[in-house]
């Protein structure tokens, strides 16, 4: 085996040791360490309504989002606090999801204010050339060789050729209530009839990825005191003219919303310890090799 090759495969088994994926596009944070804010746009709807569209337990939550841009929240290097190091085009493509899997299982209150428990949710991000199309609103389910509507595959997303690998992906875990400490995601909204409008929080753990040794693990503390590696705000309103600065209604979806998810950017591995890692390998395809000689 020559040399080169031996170092190519030594520098991807070593990429796999270190988590970092060979190959891989990543996010570009321009070495930026620290917090940061991830501002998206959501589009998202419901499954197993109850009668007159309303909300009941069993309800199902689905929908997909684009990142608008990543903030952000501390000075590391030249990056000063609140200065946007990541944006959408040119050589950063688009980071667009899918999410779906969280379920009603909880509604308390009464008059103008609700609240609801929920359960699961998965999210997968993809990092693609030319932004999809969301006008096609839940269509896009069943378009492209999708077929499940409220599933994780998306027309324009998990279909693109070349992009179909997530770079993230991230499930919520228990923790967004005191009251209810394995409600993954916690809710209030003025109404149970759908569409609504209101807020909801939860955290997130990331599962895998890409990019996933990109983001530090255990950065927040949950309502319940536990870890997680993400936090999630979302704020929702009608899908409607004026709706999370939509000029007019975008497919069918139920729910438009824009908000952030707090992450934290670690250091990328050095190309030192990837060398030396390689060495190491090396080294011991040699001593294997005089082993069986």
């Amino acid at each position: 085996m020559k040399l080169s090759h031996l170092l190519c495969g030594a520098a991807m088994a070593t990429a796999a040791l270190w988590g970092v994926p060979a190959n891989a596009a990543a996010i570009n944070l321009d070495g930026y360490v620290g917090s940061l804010a991830i501002d998206f746009h959501n589009y998202e709807s419901f499954g197993n309504l109850g009668p007159n569209n309303s909300l009941q337990v069993g309800s199902t939550n689905y929908g997909v989002f684009n990142i608008l841009g990543i903030t952000a929240q501390q000075n590391s290097g030249s990056i000063s606090a609140g200065q946007t190091i990541w944006t959408p085009g040119g050589s950063n493509g688009y980071l667009v999801g899918v999410f779906s899997g969280i379920t009603v299982t909880s509604i308390t209150g009464s008059g103008t204010t609700f609240h609801t428990g929920n359960s699961g949710g998965t999210f997968e991000i993809y990092q693609v050339s030319s932004f999809p199309s969301f006008s096609q609103g839940t269509a896009g389910y069943t378009t492209g060789g999708c077929t499940v509507v409220g599933g994780t595959c998306y027309n324009g997303i998990t279909n693109v050729s070349g992009h179909t690998n997530p770079i993230l992906t991230a499930k919520l875990i228990a923790g967004a209530d005191t009251t209810n400490p394995l409600d993954t995601l916690y809710s209030t909204e003025s109404t149970t009839t759908v569409p609504l409008s209101g807020s909801a929080t939860g955290f997130l753990d990331i599962t895998g990825g890409t990019d996933a040794y990109e983001f530090g693990r255990d950065g927040y503390n949950t309502a319940t005191g536990g870890l997680a590696d993400l936090t999630l705000l979302d704020n929702f309103c009608t899908n409607a003219a004026g709706c999370s600065g939509a000029t007019n209604p975008i497919g069918n979806w139920n729910e438009l919303s824009n908000d952030p998810i707090g992450a934290t950017a670690v250091p990328e591995p050095s190309t030192f310890g990837l060398l030396g890692a390689a060495l190491v390998m090396i080294g011991w395809v040699g001593l294997r090799r005089r082993k069986q000689a």
